[in-house]
């Protein structure tokens, strides 16, 4: 009876770790992978971003867009099944 539940238990931490690893496998390896293969034309520009970091300032930028906007869905999703006020 005690094998079977821990048989049961570890079937349980396995198929949610199968799960995670699913969810994990669809998101990009890097979400800085799109920002930086941005190919700047014009000479300014060029020499602008050779002073300023411009790529490195975009891809930050987006990342912290996209984190505050996940935040605000998750205070959302939370206010609306009322585990928050």
């Amino acid at each position: 009876m005690g094998n079977f539940i821990i048989g049961m238990i570890n079937k349980i931490f396995e198929g949610l770790g199968d799960t995670g690893t699913t969810v994990l496998g669809l998101f990009p390896s890097s979400p800085f992978e799109a920002v930086e293969q941005l190919v700047i034309d014009n000479e300014l520009l060029g020499g602008l971003a050779w002073i300023i970091p411009i790529q490195q300032i975009t891809a930050v930028l987006s990342a912290w867009v996209t984190s505050i906007a996940i935040y605000y869905a998750y205070q959302v999703v939370l206010r609306w099944i009322k585990v928050i006020d």
